[in-house]
Order: C-alpha cells, then sequence, then structure tokens
C-alpha cells in the first residue's frame, strides 16, 4: 500500500491486491488480502473511491485528509476574497463539492 500510495492518490484495489500477492509470492492468499483490505477499510486508514475514472479504487486517510484541508483552505479563501455574494462561512464538504459517499465530511 505505502508503495502504490506514493505515486498516486488514488489506486485501484486490484492493483493494491496485485502488489500485495507478488510482494511475496506465495506467503499470503487472495482471500487474505482482501480480508486485510476490509479490515483497514473498516478502521478508516483506506477509503473507496467509486467516482468516474477511478471506479471500485481506494485512497489512503492521509490522501482524504489532504483533499479534505485543500477544500476548507479554498473555501476560507473565497469567503476572504468573495465579492460580498457568499452566504457566509463555508466548510469542508460543503463548499459546492458532492463528496462520494466514502469521503463525505
Amino acid at each position: 500500500m505505502a508503495h502504490l500510495s506514493e505515486w498516486e492518490a488514488v489506486f485501484s484495489r486490484g492493483d493494491l491486491l496485485t502488489a500485495s500477492l507478488s510482494y511475496a509470492p506465495g506467503a499470503v492468499v487472495i482471500g487474505d488480502v482482501e480480508r486485510e483490505v476490509a479490515a483497514l477499510e473498516k478502521a478508516g486508514v483506506l477509503h473507496a473511491v467509486d467516482i468516474l475514472g477511478a471506479e471500485n479504487s481506494l485512497a489512503t486517510e492521509k490522501t482524504v485528509g489532504e483533499e479534505r484541508e485543500t477544500v476548507a483552505r479554498t473555501a476560507r479563501r473565497l469567503n476572504r476574497e468573495g465579492d460580498g455574494a457568499g452566504s457566509g462561512d463555508i466548510r469542508a464538504g460543503t463548499a459546492g463539492v458532492e463528496w462520494p459517499p466514502a469521503v463525505r465530511v
């Protein structure tokens, strides 16, 4: 997972399974890897991503956090620099961005 997340913010579930199985061939079977991925999702370490172009993919907790902070920072900047037409406080997840259910704030 660390190797994949170094290079991609979002990576396919298949790529993670392939990388896990090829790390130490024969040491684990696909069911073991799938159970571990499910456990990491349940723990919030991995987040399911299912958006156009990244169907059946995953993102790390770090990536999701960075994206949320980017949205929040942008919203704060827009509030400060707006032309007065804004409607007040904009929080991460409500700045006109529709988050997929798995990463909604």
